[in-house]
């Protein structure tokens, strides 16, 4: 999975305390954008989604978690395969560009 970077206490990515998992990679360019870094899919680092998921586990104080960008959908199996390994009462926000028509048959949406 390639990331821009993360976020271990976020309280202004979604209701409570999250840990916000920063996508690299954007085809949208919207204007406006808060992370213009993260569009470069060839840019941030790569890391297993074990990894990650370790990472967000072991932050006990947290409510859910928020995936961001670039765009989560340009890498959605990853993200897919994230929050299959994620307990059930985190709560989930996804920021994207997509129009919903393009994503609300995917497994992400």
């Amino acid at each position: 999975m390639k990331l821009l970077g993360t976020l271990s206490s976020s309280f202004v990515n979604g209701d409570g305390v999250r840990y916000v998992v920063f996508c690299q990679g954007c085809a949208h360019h919207c204007p406006g954008c808060h992370n213009p870094d993260s569009w470069n899919f060839n840019g941030g680092f790569d890391i297993s989604v074990e990894a990650l998921a370790r990472d967000i586990l072991r932050h006990t104080h947290i409510d859910g978690v928020t995936l961001s960008g670039g765009d989560p959908f340009f890498q959605h199996d990853e993200c897919v395969k994230l929050l299959r390994i994620l307990p059930p009462y985190f709560n989930i926000w996804i920021y994207t560009g997509f129009d919903y028509s393009k994503i609300r048959n995917t497994e992400l949406a």
